[in-house]
C-alpha cells in the first residue's frame, strides 16, 4: 500500500520471506526520493495500522523542524535550518 502524506511517499506491504512466512515492509521517501525510513518486520500488525505508524513518524518530522531538530541524526539545525552532521537543508520541506 502506497499513501502520498504531507509530501511523503509511505510504503508498506507484506511479502512472503524465503522462509516462507511474511514480513511486513515498510519505507518512507520524501519528493526527491530521498528515503528517510525503511525496515521490515515479522509482525501480525496490519498494513494500515503501520501505514499509521508512518503517518506519526512524518508528524513528527515536522515537529523536529519547528524545534530546530535533525531527523535523521537528531542534532541542532542551525539558524538556516541546516544540518552539518547531515549535509540536509530543511528548507525544502517548509511550505
Amino acid at each position: 500500500m502506497k499513501k502520498i502524506y504531507r509530501n511523503f511517499e509511505l510504503d508498506t506491504h507484506k511479502e512472503k520471506s524465503l522462509a516462507g512466512y511474511l514480513l511486513l515492509y515498510f519505507a518512507i521517501y520524501d519528493k526527491d526520493g530521498y528515503e528517510w525510513v525503511c525496515g521490515f518486520e515479522d509482525s501480525v500488525e496490519k498494513v494500515v495500522n503501520k501505514i499509521d505508524d508512518l503517518e506519526k513518524w512524518v508528524d513528527e518530522f515536522y515537529e523536529n523542524i519547528k524545534n530546530k531538530i535533525c531527523s535523521d541524526c537528531y542534532e541542532e539545525l542551525d539558524d538556516r535550518l541546516y544540518c552539518k552532521f547531515c549535509d540536509l537543508d530543511y528548507n525544502k520541506y517548509i511550505k
